[in-house]
């Protein structure tokens, strides 16, 4: 009986004895066969961290490819300050200093994009707390057009709300003005991840970065060069003059070929000159091509001739006479300016002839047969006083009129209109805007949204993503009549015995162009405006230009003369 009840007992250990052992190798092959993989990584997880990798932002490159902006790694110090010593961070503080290298106490990010002699010292003292990062910075390839390309840098508190939405990090830098800005969203990297051990080994990658897209923009370097030099040149020898602005249209596209904005400043200098270009009381932070308003002057005229002409006021055949004095209201009686210097007067004229010389009367004349509704309609028709549709923030401008006035608190009185015809008044166009219109009048009164992107392309150029079609705005359909008329008379500008003939007598395309001077609030100085367009018998360019009290709008011939230079090359050089 014991001995019965001995095996028994004995039976049902084994029987306990072996279930165990089968829970516990069924454990063991769930935890290190079925599921080790996955215990692993969280093991390895445990350790790790996820470490965020910066994509490259997108080139911005010029028409014809062109690399303006590009993307380059840099190196930065960083200072952990729980692990620094007193020794190591006054050893870092003699290094920069000896080495003229800014850096900022008390900050993590201790120094930016050190040099590789700094890179090397540090490297071999090994200070502890102080290691070194990389992140990419933008590199400019060009000196120019710092006001179309714009700059980066990191996202404000007021910005962050917006980009947080979009996906964005805190730590990523975005655009902040100009192109940079405008096609953040293509120029902008997809940024990647990784696992890191403990030991600072990467474990895996999680996500590779994607580079952004480049950005061709219209510009074209050397014209947009040649753009700013004329600018500076014609500013630096006229006394008394402020800033200006030229901008080069492509006729039939509304492509922006330069748009030059003086003075300007240096992009890679931005962050170390800002005190002093915020004080500088030019402004050349002021994007004077896109939001600069300015009094067109006599460059105003073509479009009273046009609405005369299309209106049937005139014909290119009908004559006025120069009487010197306007004398249809009794308590308002403007002189041409030609009577005004000499108290002689310029005879009887037509619209060809009259937009050469530029008579007053005449158009005096003419606005007060339109009346200020159709000189309105037909400014509006060329696009002033209104945005281009440009990708850049622009000024809308103003165009004079009653309604303008109401808003300013002044009266308008019927003669009002005749100071309108000539371009004074209130009207208010921006550089950008004086070119689009030579632009539409060039082409026949087709006017063409101005813009700045032409194409956006794969990371390395090789890929076309997408191409900018020109969009048509508006179209006046301009007689042939009426555009031959007002084509002779801006051709007769710098035609022999023009005001601009001795900066375009040996040019070897015909060039159609008219001067102006706007007088600034009732100072003496004048602001000088010049627009003109060619070859005048095939359009391809516009040209508008500004400088603040640069007096006389011939003298900004010599000017635009530079510039077709530089876009007539193959011309001028054979």
């Amino acid at each position: 009986m014991n001995r019965r009840r001995f095996f028994l007992r004995t039976g049902v250990l084994l029987v306990l004895t072996a279930a165990m052992c089968s829970v516990f190798f069924h454990s063991l092959w769930e935890l290190q066969v079925v599921h080790g993989p996955e215990y692993r990584a969280r093991s390895a997880m445990a350790g790790s961290t996820i470490v965020s990798l910066a994509a490259a932002r997108g080139r911005i490159v010029d028409r014809n490819g062109t690399v303006l902006v590009s993307d380059r790694l840099c190196s930065n110090i960083v200072v952990d300050e729980d692990v620094a010593t007193e020794e190591a961070l006054l050893t870092l503080t003699n290094l920069c200093r000896a080495r003229g290298v800014t850096y900022t106490e008390n900050s993590r990010v201790f120094a930016r994009d050190v040099d590789t002699d700094l890179i090397a010292a540090l490297r071999e003292l090994d200070l502890p707390g102080v290691s070194l990062t990389t992140e990419t910075v933008r590199q400019y390839h060009t000196a120019c057009a710092a006001h179309l390309l714009g700059r980066v840098g990191p996202v404000s508190g007021e910005e962050w709300p917006d980009y947080r939405a979009r996906g964005y990090a805190f730590s990523e830098r975005v655009g902040k003005d100009g192109a940079e800005l405008a096609f953040e969203s293509v120029l902008r990297g997809i940024p990647g991840a990784e696992l890191v051990n403990a030991d600072g080994s990467v474990a895996r990658i999680l996500s590779p970065p994607v580079p952004g897209s480049t950005v061709a923009l219209t510009i074209d370097l050397p014209l947009q060069e040649a753009a700013e030099a004329a600018l500076a040149d014609f500013i630096a020898a006229a006394p008394g003059a402020g800033g200006g602005a030229a901008v080069v249209i492509e006729v039939g596209t509304g492509d922006i070929l330069a748009a030059a904005s003086w003075p300007s400043y240096d992009l890679s200098r931005f962050a170390a000159d800002y005190e002093t270009l915020a004080a500088d009381p030019l402004h050349p932070l002021f994007h004077r091509a896109f939001q600069g308003l300015y009094a067109p002057g006599s460059t105003f005229k073509p479009v009273t001739a046009v609405a005369a002409l299309e209106e049937g006021v005139i014909t290119p055949d009908t004559r006025i006479r120069d009487t010197g004095v306007f004398t249809a209201y009794r308590d308002y009686q403007p002189a041409c300016w030609l009577y005004r210097q000499s108290r002689t007067t310029h005879g009887l004229l037509n619209v060809s002839e009259a937009l050469t010389v530029s008579c007053n009367v005449f158009f005096y004349t003419l606005g007060y047969h339109l009346g200020i509704e159709l000189l309105d309609y037909y400014a509006g028709q060329f696009g002033l006083g209104q945005p281009t549709g440009a990708e850049l923030p622009e000024a809308a401008g103003a165009v004079a009129g009653p309604a303008l006035s109401a808003r300013l608190g002044k009266t308008w009185f019927g003669g009002s209109t005749l100071a309108a015809a000539i371009g004074q008044s209130d009207h208010q166009f921006t550089p950008l805007q004086l070119a689009c219109y030579t632009a539409t009048l060039a082409g026949g009164g087709r006017r063409y949204q101005a813009h700045l992107l032409r194409a956006v392309l794969s990371y390395d150029g090789s890929e076309t993503v997408s191409v900018f079609s020109p969009v048509l705005t508006g179209d006046l359909s301009l007689a042939p009549e009426t555009l031959a008329a007002v084509r002779d008379g801006m051709q007769g500008v710098t035609a022999p015995g023009g005001t601009a003939y001795a900066y375009f007598r040996d040019f070897p395309v015909p060039v159609a162009a008219k001067t102006g001077s706007a007088q600034v609030s009732g100072n003496r100085d004048s602001n000088a405006v010049f627009i003109c367009f060619a070859p005048s018998d095939a359009p391809e360019i516009a040209v508008a230009i500004v400088v603040e009290k640069g007096g006389g709008g011939a003298s900004l011939a010599g000017a635009a003369r530079a510039i077709l230079d530089c876009y007539f090359r193959d011309y001028t050089e054979n």
